[in-house]
């Protein structure tokens, strides 16, 4: 069940398993780290003063965002959320291809494990372009009536359905 208004607060709210998950190395824990910088940026978006993420981008993740690994494209959505926050913050960060985007892309079109990982990173680079004041017009994946169903539940990618709903709500604030 969605918990937010997405206007004030997110639809989303991260758990305790999601902060104790993006304080330990194990798999997930980059997509919890991204969950709970959303509701920092979020906040900034409500016009709260917020001068730091709460999770930075650890170098082994700007590392093996360079890749074509599992994880890949949830620290490649990390490094994009961190320029956006920069960005937010008036800064003019360099919003990088990465040697997966080409993949990233052909993957979040599809409906294969993984596809809202790619969804999310390509949103998130969207954002950025969007506070610069660019196109696209609209963010680039919703998520569709089936996934959202699934956001509540505790299976593989729930972390992503929630954050990709959580994007929306994120969108509406960069209009």
């Amino acid at each position: 069940q969605e918990q937010g208004d997405g206007d004030k607060t997110l639809p989303w709210l991260p758990n305790d398993e999601m902060v104790t998950r993006a304080n330990s190395e194990r798999a997930g824990s980059a997509q919890c780290m991204y969950l709970l910088n959303q509701v920092a940026i979020f906040k900034k978006l409500n016009g709260e003063d917020v001068s730091e993420l709460p999770y930075a981008v650890r170098p082994y993740q700007i590392e093996r965002a360079e890749l074509n690994l599992d994880g890949t494209w949830d620290f490649i959505a990390l490094i994009y959320q961190a320029q956006l926050f920069e960005k937010l913050n008036g800064g003019s960060p360099t919003v990088k291809d990465f040697p997966t985007t080409d993949k990233m892309k052909e993957w979040a079109a599809g409906n294969r494990k993984g596809a809202c990982s790619a969804r999310k990173a390509l949103n998130e680079q969207a954002m950025i372009q969007r506070v610069g004041g660019s196109e696209p017009a609209q963010l680039p994946y919703g998520l569709e009536d089936v996934l959202r169903g699934r956001a509540g539940m505790n299976i593989d990618g729930t972390w992503d359905f929630q954050a990709i709903i959580n994007q929306e709500a994120m969108w509406k604030k960069l209009q």
